[in-house]
């Protein structure tokens, strides 16, 4: 729950990631393929298509999720899913109903579809954390500069806008008195 609600990837992103693909120093992680619902259900991570966009990128992980990630049983094989059935097996699309709908219901809302963690993330990082567009959708794989990041996650609340314009205006900067007069600092 924690890795799509901060992370943001994908599901299929996420069912595709294995060990190596984590750098738990740097706190980042490689999104390099996706086990989409087209991949053959024993398809070796070699043969698994690349995100999405085509583009592969590398994310941070933010210390919450890092913390879970670490939590799970090391497996010897780096090339292991980074999650994986209770046997081992890859998780994907058409299995994942079986582990999230417990955990739905557990949180009173058995409709929630595990995408809408990634738009909790996306709405968290642009209107909590106060990150910019371009830099949410980095994190996210979009390609539009952070476009529909802003159309569909703009959306604060007043008193965050008036929260954010207060923290504006105290932060100092350089103000010109008039065209041609030195500036003061404000």
């Amino acid at each position: 729950m924690l890795w799509p609600a901060f992370v943001g990837t994908r599901p299929a992103e996420a069912y595709g990631l294995i060990r190596a693909d984590l750098d738990p120093a740097a706190a980042e992680v490689d999104i390099q393929r996706q086990r989409s619902p087209y991949a053959p259900r024993d398809a070796d991570v070699d043969e698994l298509p690349a995100p999405k966009n085509g583009r592969t990128r590398r994310v941070v992980i933010p210390p919450l999720a890092l913390d879970a990630i670490q939590t799970l049983p090391a497996q010897l094989d780096a090339r292991a899913p980074l999650f994986g059935t209770r046997r081992g097996r890859p998780l994907s699309g058409r299995v994942q109903h079986y582990y999230w709908h417990p955990i739905r219901c557990a949180f009173g809302n058995p409709s929630l579809d595990l995408y809408e963690l990634r738009h909790f993330c996306a709405s968290y990082m642009l209107n909590d954390l106060d990150m910019h567009g371009e830099d949410v959708a980095a994190q996210l794989g979009h390609t539009d500069g952070g476009v529909l990041v802003q159309r569909l996650y703009g959306h604060p609340s007043t008193e965050l806008a008036r929260k954010r314009a207060h923290e504006a205006y105290r932060r100092p900067t350089v103000v010109p008195i008039r065209p041609g007069n030195e500036a003061r600092e404000g």
